[in-house]
């Protein structure tokens, strides 16, 4: 079984003092609600073998908080950015989870949210810092989506 953790970042500040939306950094409230869902993946006893994000300066920053606390490395990938196909993040995805058992991925709504609505065949709108985890068999043919507790 492969377990792919999907997680949208926390919140960020409206602007950037570059004033590029990928520059815009994780607000107090949302540092702090990164390293509560890390808190509570790591309740739950995930352990990623790793953890792959969109570049973008507010999900690098969850991801940095989720790496200290779940002590998995990060990888970053440009096609989490947004405005991708859906069926080829899939395809990336299911690749990179072939690796070990448990994938975390930090990524951008409307993205995120949509490829896990397409997995589980189930409407899911992830907030900031919230997390999808899925459950899959081994060749990918099942998808089962694990409660999701909002923070």
């Amino acid at each position: 079984m492969k377990t792919i953790v999907f997680m949208r970042h926390a919140n960020a500040l409206t602007s950037s003092p570059d004033g590029g939306d990928s520059l815009r950094p994780l607000s107090p409230k949302g540092l702090q609600a990164a390293a509560r869902a890390a808190g509570v993946l790591k309740t739950r006893g995930v352990k990623p073998f790793k953890i792959i994000t969109s570049p973008k300066l507010r999900a690098m920053q969850t991801a940095e908080t989720l790496s200290k606390i779940l002590q998995a490395p990060i990888e970053e990938r440009t096609e989490l950015n947004g405005a991708v196909n859906i069926m080829e993040l899939w395809n990336l995805l299911k690749n990179e989870a072939c690796s070990g058992v448990v994938l975390v991925v930090i990524g951008h709504n409307p993205d995120i949210s949509s490829l896990v609505t397409a997995l589980v065949n189930n409407h899911i709108a992830l907030n900031p810092a919230e997390f999808a985890t899925v459950k899959f068999s081994d060749d990918f043919s099942t998808a089962e989506l694990e409660p999701i507790n909002p923070l």
